[in-house]
């Protein structure tokens, strides 16, 4: 999850060229630097990711919203942002990379955690955004988001 800024936000184009958002151009630029990266070193060509990156405006979204007034219970427990953080976390788990949250050294989970010195995250910002129990983390991270629920938000 990254936090856009206004200047972020803002279109920035050179001559002749098409003006894109700085944020989009810049994690476009990360995204193709990485795949062309391990394309070099695993020996292979072509796409690296199989779907596009999308970007969800996460500041109002509840899954309430997204599920269009579904009574599926965590519609109503859990904001859209807060199922967002979730699923970053437990994808490892979820694609059998690893069979604990805490064993996947490249995730922010371990900082949220306590087991990192914290300073990958911001953890003033994540309480504001984020409607977890910082108290009860490891019990609410190791409860995985329904399979329903992952596709609503990503459809």
């Amino acid at each position: 999850m990254i936090q856009a800024t206004d200047a972020s936000c803002k279109n920035a184009a050179k001559e002749n060229q098409i003006p894109s958002q700085v944020l989009s151009k810049n994690l476009g630029a990360l995204l193709s630097n990485y795949a062309q990266a391990i394309n070099k070193q695993q020996n292979r060509r072509g796409k690296l990711f199989s779907h596009n990156t999308k970007a969800k405006n996460l500041n109002e979204a509840t899954l309430h919203d997204t599920f269009n007034g579904s009574s599926h219970s965590s519609c109503r427990k859990t904001d859209y942002a807060t199922a967002c953080f979730l699923y970053i976390h437990q994808n490892p788990i979820v694609a059998g990379l690893v069979p604990r949250l805490e064993d996947w050294e490249f995730s922010s989970f371990r900082d949220y955690a306590g087991l990192r010195d914290g300073r990958l995250v911001q953890m003033s910002l994540t309480n504001e955004i984020i409607e977890l129990d910082f108290d009860d983390f490891l019990r609410q991270s190791n409860t995985l988001v329904d399979e329903e629920l992952f596709r609503k938000l990503y459809e």
